[in-house]
């Protein structure tokens, strides 16, 4: 989701490109590019998008570093590599952790079933 969010923010500030190079061919006031750039960025579909990255986001990195905490077991240290990826690394170790230590995990019907 992070991923896709941030796609959608270059997304808009992309499209607002062709409207300032239109504008700065037409007039070559350089007050006035600063004003018009500001003012179409700085809109509330790009501070909306934005919120909803910083939520999902922090929301996210809460989630992963409570799952390692409880269900990393090999070692203290591995809990912390884990916490520190999350917390300073952003997005791609969600990723992997996932696909490491949260899918081989077995469901909990699974584990009754076992015992």
């Amino acid at each position: 989701m992070p991923l896709f969010l941030g796609m959608c923010l270059v997304f808009v500030y992309l499209s607002i490109l062709p409207d300032l190079i239109y504008h700065t061919s037409q007039s070559g006031d350089p007050h006035e590019f600063v004003h018009l750039y500001f003012s179409k960025l700085f809109n509330f579909r790009f501070f909306a998008l934005l919120m909803l990255l910083v939520i999902i986001k922090l929301s996210l990195i809460i989630y992963y570093i409570i799952h390692a905490v409880k269900y990393v077991t090999k070692s203290e240290g591995e809990k912390v590599m884990w916490i520190l990826l999350f917390v300073f690394l952003g997005t791609i170790p969600f990723i992997i952790y996932y696909f490491l230590k949260i899918v081989p995990m077995p469901a909990k019907n699974e584990m009754a079933q076992a015992v």
